[in-house]
């Protein structure tokens, strides 16, 4: 973006004293730091925020010859890096307005890539509109939206290709899901925001596998990964290979399979109340995934009858566990119960890794 090019002379213009003003705010910002004075620092966080915060079309600031030619060189090298197989996305162009991000977007559409994000604020459809329909690169917003009313606008009127929900802020796990379907209705394709924790990273994976129109999860925590992936045991190792997070089938089951033994074990309170908690994060990790499992099976034209042979068979299990274990608590106990319902987990578990598990990866579809 511009802050990419600010020091190259001749390649910004802009109101005049407009660019000074926001490098001298940043470097008693950074000596306010330095000194540990944390009025300053405060004063200046806010300084720095109201200049940083400016709508684009108001900044009056513009790309000349020079810029374009050195963020295009840019792209150019972070292409010939990548090769042509792997998709590559652009974000973070900074407050220029509309006619400098077509003229941008013309000058990279050579190399192909997945989308432009956040070109402008996401309140301005119209601006969209026109920018989508002035280049052949699919263009993306979405990070700053909460709720699906606020992607409707955008959505209806197809002003972008990629929406960019950030499920902590979208309205959580269910709200993504519900802005997902509608621009699945729309021909648009969802691809999620996250710099979050791996909770967070967690959630979205569910809600991207029960989503059809999922196209890629943000991630930015590559230099921490395996931090990440020791902070639960019994995943498949490492937790992200080649750029896929598995689905948390077993982890879900390890969830349930805990929480039962803290529960039959552990007659406390807390553990009551824990354990139920497990329970609904084991849950909440198995039913999209096996969702998933289901409707990457099927062929496109029989995935509603894949959903529904799933939600069939999910609701008659539980049923049926629901009579099975009131009957071994009527003429047993309550323990008994749960100790079998313990050995049907464990069971199913090994089911999923030795036989399940291999045949989806073997007809899955998708």
């Amino acid at each position: 973006g511009i802050n990419q090019i600010r020091h190259i002379p001749g390649a910004l213009s802009a109101p005049l004293g407009f660019l000074e003003e926001g490098g001298a705010i940043r470097q008693k910002l950074a000596e306010a730091r330095q000194a540990g004075d944390r009025e300053v620092v405060r004063f200046y966080t806010n300084r720095i925020y109201d200049y940083e915060n400016i709508p684009h079309p108001h900044t009056g600031i513009h790309i000349t010859e020079v810029g374009f030619e050195a963020l295009e060189e840019y792209v150019r090298q972070v292409r010939e890096v990548l090769g042509y197989e792997m998709p590559l996305a652009v974000d973070h162009f900074g407050h220029i307005g509309v006619e400098d991000c077509i003229k941008l977007a013309h000058r990279v559409e050579k190399y192909n890539l997945a989308w432009l994000e956040d070109m402008v604020p996401w309140q301005y459809t119209d601006q969209y509109v026109r920018l989508s329909q002035s280049c052949k690169t699919p263009i993306a917003t979405g990070e700053d939206c909460y709720l699906l009313d606020d992607f409707k606008p955008l959505l209806d009127a197809r002003a972008v290709g990629v929406i960019h929900p950030d499920i902590l802020t979208s309205g959580g796990i269910l709200e993504t899901k519900k802005i997902g379907d509608y621009a699945q209705k729309k021909g648009v394709a969802m691809a999620m925001h996250m710099a979050e924790t791996p909770v967070a990273a967690m959630a979205c994976v569910q809600c991207a596998a029960a989503t059809e129109n999922f196209l890629a999860l943000e991630f930015h925590s590559q230099k921490i990964v395996d931090k990440w992936s020791q902070l639960v045991t019994g995943l498949p190792m490492p937790l992200i290979d080649k750029g896929y997070i598995g689905r948390l089938i077993l982890g879900g089951k390890g969830t349930i399979l805990l929480a039962s033994l803290l529960f039959l074990f552990v007659p406390t309170e807390t553990v009551f109340f824990g354990s139920a908690v497990a329970f609904g994060l084991g849950f909440g990790m198995m039913s999209p995934s096996y969702q998933t499992l289901f409707i990457n099976l099927a062929e496109p034209t029989r995935r509603g009858t894949a959903n529904a042979t799933y939600l069939i068979a999910w609701d008659v299990g539980i049923g049926a566990a629901v009579l099975l274990g009131g009957l071994i608590a009527e003429i047993s106990s309550f323990d008994d119960a749960f100790i079998l319902g313990l050995i049907m987990l464990f069971f199913s578990a090994v089911l999923y890794m030795k036989v399940i598990g291999p045949q989806y990866e073997k007809n899955r579809l998708r």
